[in-house]
């Protein structure tokens, strides 16, 4: 398959067929992912593969427990968050998941902001989280990776409401946290054609002159 074809093929997946992945595919997934840009060449990133059901049913557990405790707080019935709910833990259903960890990137710039007296978040949101930037593209060349072996795909943040829980159940501790949750199999539906913007409304060209 093309990268062209590839790029314009995949589609967020969340029905699966229940026939396993080789671990030499997952692998050699992962080790296309590992190619993708990290800032300083830092490569961060943590690719925790979860094949076990249990395990699986122990963390969308935890998921619907910490979105009934969210839906509390806020004053609603935990079926106010029901949608958000089922988007959050279709992983279960897919043959693997794999939970993606980061460990912050800390560069001369960052140590400079610190000593100047810039806290953590004033950080965070100048810097825009270099790593997190860099694991998204671990996780966009993983798609496009096994999009090209006829897997599917989803990428998956809304689990990480229950971001604490989650990473006390895959054994992940400080320096490193839990990013992203990618669900993968084969897969056992086809979506849709996407509706993507026309590429005159996202880009803007500035000239020499500065002019817009």
């Amino acid at each position: 398959m093309e990268l062209q074809e590839a790029i314009f093929s995949r589609r967020s997946i969340r029905k699966f067929k229940k026939e396993p992945v080789p671990e030499e595919v997952i692998l050699d997934i992962i080790r296309l992912a590992m190619h993708a840009p990290t800032p300083g060449n830092q490569q961060m990133w943590g690719f925790h593969v979860v094949i076990g059901q249990s395990v699986k049913e122990r963390l969308a557990a935890a998921i619907n427990e910490e979105l009934a405790r969210i839906a509390g707080e806020a004053g609603k019935n935990p079926d106010w968050l029901e949608g958000p709910r089922r988007s959050a833990t279709f992983f279960v259903n897919a043959p693997v998941l794999i939970a993606v960890s980061t460990a912050r990137y800390r560069s001369r710039v960052d140590e400079a902001l610190e000593m100047a007296g810039y806290a953590q978040n004033a950080i965070d949101e100048l810097r825009c989280r270099p790593d997190l930037q860099g694991i998204g593209a671990a996780i966009m060349t993983l798609l496009l990776a096994a999009r090209e072996k006829g897997l599917g795909t989803c990428w998956m943040t809304g689990p990480m409401a229950a971001r604490p829980k989650l990473e006390q159940i895959l054994g992940i501790a400080p320096p490193r946290s839990l990013a992203a949750f990618v669900s993968l199999g084969y897969p056992d539906q086809t979506p849709p054609e996407k509706k993507i913007r026309d590429v005159s409304e996202v880009v803007t060209f500035i000239t020499e002159s500065g002019e817009f």
